[in-house]
C-alpha cells in the first residue's frame, strides 16, 4: 500500500515537472534570466519547495518521538 502510494506521488511529480517545463518553454527572454540559466532557475525553485517539506517532516518526527532521519 505505502508503495503504490509513493509511485503514485512520485507520477503525479513527474507529471507536474513535464507540465512547468512546457509552460516556461521559450519564456526565457521574459523572466530576466540573463545572468541564470531557466533549468537553474526551475531547480533552485523546487529545491526550496521540497526542503521545506523536508523540514516539515523532520519536525512531525521530533514531536512522534522518532529518531532523527540519517
Amino acid at each position: 500500500m505505502v508503495n503504490a502510494t509513493v509511485n503514485e506521488l512520485g507520477k503525479q511529480n513527474e507529471a507536474a515537472w513535464d507540465d512547468l517545463g512546457r509552460q516556461l518553454h521559450g519564456m526565457d527572454a521574459h523572466l530576466g534570466t540573463d545572468e541564470i540559466t531557466l533549468p537553474i532557475f526551475i531547480g533552485a525553485m523546487f529545491g526550496r519547495h521540497w526542503s521545506g517539506h523536508a523540514g516539515q517532516l523532520a519536525s512531525i518526527r521530533r514531536a512522534a518521538g522518532l529518531p532523527e532521519a540519517k
